[in-house]
């Protein structure tokens, strides 16, 4: 069977999860003096565990986006290369019109432009 949590464990739970953050606050959900709750922050380094902690989320963080980006790259080319397909399909065409021809400039471009972006993407990331 396992005990209850300490007053020490429920403030500091309270204090690095920032459910409260006052001293004061702290205290009274504890039903401990203000005066012990700031030597148990101050004992208990709880400034440095908050720091520690919010160090750790932002890197994890940052690692899931990295590999969020990477997989909205490899989409971004996966799409580019078909829409290169389907232009070049259409290029073997023989009856092109003049109007048909100018739309597929249009995708060309936008092709290049979408290139241009990922590769200044890339840039920004490295």
């Amino acid at each position: 069977m396992t005990r209850p949590p300490s007053s020490y464990e429920n403030a500091t739970r309270l204090f690095l999860s920032g459910e409260l953050s006052s001293i004061k606050e702290i205290a009274s959900a504890v039903n401990a003096s203000p005066h012990t709750v700031a030597r148990w922050r101050r004992e208990g380094n709880w400034d440095g565990l908050k720091r520690e902690i919010q160090v750790k989320a932002a890197a994890e963080l940052r690692r899931r986006l990295a590999g969020r980006y990477e997989e909205h790259l490899a989409l971004q080319r996966e799409i580019l290369g078909l829409v290169v397909v389907e232009v070049g399909a259409h290029l073997s065409r023989a009856d092109l019109s003049s109007e048909d021809l100018s739309r597929l400039e249009d995708v060309v471009a936008g092709v290049l432009r979408a290139l241009a972006r990922i590769r200044e993407d890339r840039a920004r990331a490295a």
